[in-house]
């Protein structure tokens, strides 16, 4: 059977305004929860180097903070 006709591509943006609206906000979820995402990972991750450069500043090397 040859084929008569390509399938057609349906358009995201022509179903209506309330998947619009839905999409919208999802995007708008998921990007901020990427965003508190990276935040908190980031205020970790400077803390931590607060932490070291204090110790190296005390002269205290890094296997001493492994012992207690």
């Amino acid at each position: 059977m040859p084929w008569a006709t390509a399938p057609t591509a349906t358009c995201a943006w022509c179903r209506g305004p309330s998947v619009d609206l839905f999409r919208l906000v999802l995007v708008v979820l998921v990007t901020t929860g990427v965003v508190v995402a990276v935040l908190l990972f980031e205020k970790r991750r400077a803390e931590g180097i607060r932490r070291d450069t204090r110790r190296m500043a005390e002269g205290r090397d890094e296997d001493d903070s492994r012992d207690g």
